[in-house]
């Protein structure tokens, strides 16, 4: 939508199913747009411009998807290539940087960055296009630059672009603000002097931007896209917390468990060193481990 119609409005692109239930698209005055941070949609759009020829071939129909349809996995493709994948390696290259910082050990920075990149839940949403990948590249990289600024000597160039990745990573996720919160707690550790608002001019240069993008879309400049979820129940999401309530189910607990589908077994198995460690707590019979 943003290269085709120079626009935030998404009518053009979304299937009449998700008219209905909302396919977690944000709906207002009329228009649908992404229900997610504008980041996520904004991130690619150079890959789009790049590849738009490829988009202007598509023909209008091939085994009963439409060119829309064929467009949307395409730009998912590329995203998925030229984005989430590229910034999930560049972090477990940024990784091995920073864990020289505690061993010069090179076989055991290797396989923990190989452990990441391969072991845990970066490696399956890796493989399609995720917000949570990109968000989480930016804040991990902002929290790199202030670990080599408090044991390399402060920068304010360490401070302002981390403060700027900080931005970056809401301005793509809404919750990695809880992160950039914790970035700043630890930022005040180890500074304490007018370099500190370094940080805070690379955050408020995205915070406008994020802003900007919510009042050309919502009218409002502090209403997120959550706030317009089409197709929501509220009586569905009113119990518990934010619709959680606590209600043990073995059939999740197995989906969750070892189920093909999401089960942490399969998209976490270094986890499976977990069963092993509980195997040898257990044959020791040392209780410690359970009370202290």
């Amino acid at each position: 939508a943003i290269v085709n119609d120079h626009s935030f409005i998404v009518d053009n692109y979304v299937p009449e199913g998700c008219k209905q239930m909302g396919c977690d698209l944000a709906f207002y005055d009329g228009h649908f747009y992404s229900g997610f941070a504008p980041g996520a949609s904004i991130i690619p759009v150079p890959i789009m411009f790049i590849f738009k020829p490829l988009f202007n071939v598509l023909p209008e129909s091939f085994m009963g998807y439409s060119k829309v349809k064929l467009g949307s996995i395409l730009a998912n493709i590329l995203a998925t290539i030229f984005v989430s994948s590229l910034l999930s390696a560049l972090l477990s290259v940024i990784l091995y940087k920073f864990s020289k910082y505690f061993t010069n050990n090179k076989k055991t920075r290797l396989l923990i960055t190989f452990t990441f990149a391969f072991g845990t839940l970066f490696f399956s949403y890796s493989t399609e296009y995720a917000a949570r990948i990109v968000g989480t590249f930016f804040s991990f990289s902002a929290f790199y630059l202030l670990f080599k600024a408090k044991h390399e000597g402060v920068r304010g160039s360490y401070i302002f672009f981390a403060g700027l990745l900080g931005g970056l990573a809401v301005f793509t996720e809404y919750t990695q603000a809880i992160v950039v919160l914790f970035l700043f707690i630890y930022l005040l550790t180890f500074l304490r002097n007018k370099k500190i608002f370094y940080f805070i001019l690379g955050g408020a240069i995205m915070a406008v931007i994020l802003m900007a993008c919510h009042y050309s879309m919502f009218d409002n400049p502090f209403s997120t896209a959550y706030a317009h979820r089409a197709g929501m129940d509220k009586a569905i999401m009113s119990p518990g917390f934010y619709g959680s309530v606590f209600r043990p189910n073995p059939y999740v607990v197995w989906a969750l468990s070892l189920g093909f589908e999401k089960g942490i077994i399969w998209f976490v198995p270094i986890s499976i060193l977990s069963f092993l460690g509980l195997f040898l707590v257990l044959r020791k019979r040392d209780h410690k481990y359970f009370t202290e």
